[in-house]
């Protein structure tokens, strides 16, 4: 009886102190429209519809998220996206497309049925990366015209960087490589006129 309530004090004056520490502030970050967007000229006048981005699962959370050597996913523990991440990326991704294709309307819209409008699918594989190594950046997307069966064309953006060991560092790099995915897709959108 005595052992078992020596136990229980020292747990609960553990949880005293833990309770009374200093707590560590989190950090919170955004990925930012390309403020430079290069010109892209489009020929015709097209609408450009961005469906929502399809991530998976495990970069759905408010958490920064990274991986190790060992193929483990990394929830990091005071770091955050400042909104999720999807609604960020479709965001930067409608801005910076507008920059480039500064003549074309970007939206994201429900599909009509003008022949006009570019259907702009994106699947992100990965965004994330392994501190003090690399970001992986891996988007799938396609392209079709109004409502269109097939699509007219379809392709895939990698890229890897070399990152230090902050959060901060792994953001920007990020928010670099999608400043060159929308460049390179608003290329592809005016080669499709």
């Amino acid at each position: 009886m005595m052992k078992r309530l020596t136990v229980m004090l020292l747990l609960f004056c553990s949880s005293c102190v833990q309770l009374g520490g200093d707590s560590q502030p989190l950090s919170y970050y955004l990925l930012q429209p390309n403020e430079a967007a290069q010109p892209v000229n489009m020929s015709s006048a097209s609408n450009v519809v961005l469906e929502p981005v399809q991530l998976p699962t495990y970069l759905d959370r408010p958490q920064l998220t990274t991986h190790n050597n060992q193929h483990q996913v990394i929830v990091a523990p005071l770091d955050r996206w400042a909104e999720p991440l999807e609604e960020n990326i479709n965001r930067v991704l409608r801005e910076n497309l507008s920059r480039h294709l500064q003549e074309t309307r970007v939206d994201s819209a429900i599909r009509t049925s003008s022949s006009n409008n570019l259907i702009v699918n994106l699947t992100v594989n990965r965004f994330d990366g392994i501190l003090d190594q690399q970001i992986k950046v891996d988007i799938r997307w396609t392209l079709t015209a109004g409502k269109a069966p097939e699509p007219l064309q379809q392709g895939r953006f990698k890229v890897e960087t070399p990152i230090g060991a902050g959060y901060s560092e792994l953001v920007r790099e990020l928010n670099s490589a999608l400043d060159s995915f929308s460049y390179e897709l608003a290329q592809e959108l005016a080669r499709q006129q």
